[in-house]
């Protein structure tokens, strides 16, 4: 059994899969309700975006569903894919690959016309990019906490690896349904990512890796090439500024974002089946 599995499956409680997904819903909604206290804070728009959405909104998600393993579930938090052995290591590998298949998706985009790139680093807020960074290190971190670190095993070691899998990308991409520019492209990529991301946990039997991935791939989008992510301007300013080309949403992504074109579902979708081959011939 996949290590990731196997300690969801010392857990004293595995709830049915329609209570699972309903509490990660949960975790999401009550722990978002704290984005709400920067309604009484007049700060700049980055701040806001950092503090109180991506790092307080998000981190009290992890802590909420913490709270769940270790008192309903009775099992340590380290259970949920953050064991100490090459921790660091994982979690640099996974943060390089993200920043590099993004870079490779603009790369494209830029080659083939979808998009004018161009410096703009004069106008970019250095804090700003920064503070982001530490809210995307959050942010990244909890929707994998959620979806990979919880549901996905919890749900496998109740039912099948499949079936986890299965259900935890496609409430991911509920997640997002109703971020700006969504359309049927986008909806299928997030399914992808879904699917990428918990086959790169369990391949790995870790969270780590995707944690780092995850943080690093929005960061990356949004305040070093200035691309929206998931359909949402990240305020502060970027290094860069990536234009989208009229008429090539196809390939740009168009008011989504790169996330919502054909060159993501290739850079989500083939190293899925490569991950999916490695653990077959892992069994």
């Amino acid at each position: 059994m996949n290590r990731l599995i196997k300690l969801a499956d010392d857990a004293a409680y595995k709830p049915h899969f329609i209570i699972a997904s309903l509490l990660s819903l949960g975790f999401v909604i009550l722990g978002s309700s704290f984005t709400l206290l920067g309604l009484f804070v007049d700060v700049p728009d980055y701040l806001s975006l950092a503090i109180f959405d991506l790092s307080i909104g998000f981190g009290a998600i992890s802590i909420l569903c913490f709270l769940y393993v270790r008192a309903i579930e009775r099992r340590p938090i380290y259970s949920m894919g953050f064991e100490k052995d090459k921790w660091l290591k994982k979690y640099g590998r996974g943060f390089g690959l993200g920043i590099g298949l993004f870079t490779l998706a603009v790369i494209v985009g830029y080659l083939t016309g979808a998009f004018e790139v161009s410096l703009s680093i004069s106008s970019a807020n250095g804090f700003a990019i920064i503070a982001i960074l530490f809210g995307f290190l959050i942010q990244g971190a909890t929707e994998e906490i959620i979806y990979r670190g919880w549901l996905l095993p919890i749900v496998s070691a109740r039912y099948t690896p499949v079936f986890g899998v299965i259900l935890s990308s496609l409430l991911f991409a509920f997640l997002h349904g109703g971020n700006p520019g969504i359309t049927i492209l986008p909806i299928i990529n997030l399914i992808l990512f879904g699917l990428f991301a918990a086959v790169y946990a369990l391949k790995e039997e870790s969270l780590w890796g995707i944690c780092g991935f995850h943080s690093a791939w929005n960061w990356v989008q949004g305040s070093v090439f200035g691309i929206k992510v998931s359909g949402t301007t990240v305020p502060g300013g970027s290094i860069l500024t990536s234009s989208p080309t009229q008429g090539m949403d196809l390939i740009s992504g168009g008011a989504f974002g790169i996330e919502g074109s054909i060159v993501c579902t290739l850079i989500f979708l083939i190293p899925t089946i490569i991950l999916v081959l490695k653990l077959k011939k892992k069994q």
